[in-house]
């Protein structure tokens, strides 16, 4: 199983990441990319991704992704709009991550953005940057094959646990609701 958790910049994803894998006892797994010149970026988190999805495959291993090709998505059409999605969901459905993967949004009101970032700057996003990279993770959602679910950044990581677990009682029978329900002692 491999749960690819998104959102934009100080959404919370962090603080959720590891909450979870303290909670369900699973690895996480982190791109640390290397200093890349902005066009290079595309390529190195598309071979990141592809090599973490097969090694999924070979040694089906369960790990939480901080961040995935869907930022790679994301980003990528924010440097050079209009980047063809349906590269991604030949992807997704070639990789078979529809059976075994899901999508973790967590998301943030433009109030609390504005307070994270003003806090904690960040060099690659700012406050005027919180509407495109949203409505990009909107445009991803509403496309991709991946269930997914949206958690609240603002709130407590045991009140987004408690969320993430209603939203698999809700999912139909299958592995990926079997194996999320195990993790999170259900």
């Amino acid at each position: 199983m491999l749960i690819f958790v998104e959102g934009i910049d100080k959404a919370g994803k962090s603080v959720f990441i590891n909450h979870l894998s303290q909670v369900a006892s699973l690895p996480i797994y982190r791109k640390l990319p290397p200093t890349l010149q902005t066009s290079d970026h595309h390529n190195y988190f598309k071979g990141v991704g592809f090599a973490l999805v097969e090694l999924h495959q070979l040694f089906k291993f369960d790990v939480v992704v901080d961040r995935s090709f869907v930022s790679d998505w994301v980003y990528t059409n924010k440097q050079a709009p209009q980047k063809n999605f349906a590269i991604w969901h030949e992807w997704e459905l070639r990789q078979q991550l529809v059976n075994e993967s899901s999508i973790i949004y967590v998301e943030i009101p433009y109030e609390v953005f504005v307070e994270r970032i003003s806090a904690d700057p960040d060099p690659y996003m700012g406050a005027n940057d919180y509407n495109r990279h949203t409505e990009l993770y909107e445009e991803y959602l509403r496309k991709t094959s991946l269930p997914f679910v949206r958690i609240n950044g603002n709130e407590s990581p045991d009140e987004q646990l408690a969320e993430l677990r209603r939203w698999s009682l809700d999912m139909p029978l299958c592995r990926l609701r079997a194996k999320l329900l195990n993790y999170l002692s259900l």
